[in-house]
């Protein structure tokens, strides 16, 4: 009982640090943020395990998701499943600038599977995963006004109709884990690639996942992400992330 009650100081004794680190972040440039996740497991036997997870994002995206796990070996496991996405399109000019477009919100589906190899080492473990991800995103209407540029004027607001579009991604991650001996804490960093013909950005994570009991884990890491090219439907500079993710497994 002593040792679970520490567990907890410890975990109520960090939330007050992220909210310090977070708010001058979030205040001082767009390009910083703050995703929050939690996800629940649970084992079905004879390698089989299934699960649910959402994350939120700060002023970017809100997620729910379904996923199944298959243990085909015990270094090499399989994952598949469906996430549904509600994300945010930044307004603007449009490349001619006669029209300015607004901020909007809307649906995307994913479906996702990949393959997951692990080696350890002593305390050691490293990890290669391979995921494909294949995002549709329905059409949906935005309001938009005319300007005029010269003048700094705006005019009717009227909506414009975007089309529905689809994409596909290879995500490519290398990661690596050590295992501190007799400690909860265990530090992990991994480097992330996504590939849709080109190298469209690259996602370089440090964190540290603390094992509360044997069935949950709190997850606290810094992410950097390099964006190679822009993309609609994200967010269009690099990103400096805070994150912190809650997992329990039945």
């Amino acid at each position: 009982m002593g040792l679970s009650y520490m567990k907890i100081r410890v975990v109520h004794g960090l939330l007050p640090v992220i909210l310090l680190v977070v708010s001058p972040l979030q205040l001082a440039a767009d390009d910083f943020g703050l995703w929050l996740g939690a996800g629940a497991e649970k084992k079905l036997g004879s390698g089989w395990s299934i699960g649910i997870d959402g994350e939120w994002r700060t002023a970017d995206r809100v997620s729910v998701g379904l996923l199944a796990t298959y243990k085909i070996a015990k270094w090499l496991k399989a994952t598949g499943g469906y996430e549904l996405q509600d994300v945010r399109s930044d307004g603007g000019l449009t490349g001619t600038g006669n029209y300015y477009n607004s901020t909007c919100w809307h649906l995307r589906h994913r479906l996702f599977a990949g393959l997951t190899g692990t080696w350890k080492t002593g305390r050691w473990k490293f990890s290669l995963r391979e995921r494909w991800t294949y995002t549709y995103a329905p059409s949906y209407e935005r309001h938009r006004m005319t300007m005029n540029p010269e003048l700094a004027t705006y005019g009717e607001v009227t909506t414009k109709e975007i089309d529905a579009k689809a994409k596909n991604v290879l995500r490519s991650r290398v990661g690596v884990e050590y295992d501190i001996p007799k400690c909860p804490l265990a530090p992990y960093g991994s480097v992330e690639l996504y590939n849709a013909w080109n190298v469209e950005k690259v996602r370089y994570t440090l964190g540290a996942e603390y094992k509360l009991n044997k069935q949950n884990t709190l997850k606290i890491y810094y992410l950097f992400q390099d964006r190679k090219s822009h993309d609609d439907d994200e967010p269009a500079t690099d990103q400096h992330v805070l994150g912190v993710s809650y997992g329990v497994t039945f």
